[in-house]
């Protein structure tokens, strides 16, 4: 599980650079590694990790250096047509990733 979420958010991350914009081979390193630690924080902390699905990552500068937010979502509250139904508010794991110190930190949303 950790290695397919890790693949797919690189992906993402590629995707949504232009063709003008290199794509800095160190963050997408970067994104690689916080999402692998990111989903195996995810499957210690839920017996149900299957039961959810990645939806976000990002890079945010914090105390002086980059960290990884990594976002998982209930798979119950993502509809299989956003465009005809509503995504359910709620059901987030947020994992905060400091890839210095390999530590995170986990909250969740309401």
């Amino acid at each position: 599980m950790p290695r397919t979420m890790a693949t797919w958010a690189t992906m993402l991350l590629l995707l949504g650079a232009s063709c003008t914009h290199r794509v800095d081979s160190e963050v997408t390193a970067e994104l690689d590694e916080a999402v692998s630690i990111g989903a195996a924080e995810m499957a210690r902390q839920s017996e149900s990790a299957d039961a959810h699905k990645l939806i976000g990552a990002q890079r945010l500068y914090r105390k002086g250096k980059y960290v990884w937010r990594i976002t998982f979502k209930l798979k119950a509250l993502l509809p299989d047509d956003p465009s005809a139904q509503p995504i359910g508010a709620g059901g987030e794991t947020f994992i905060t990733v400091d890839l210095e110190t390999r530590e995170t930190v986990v909250t969740r949303g309401e």
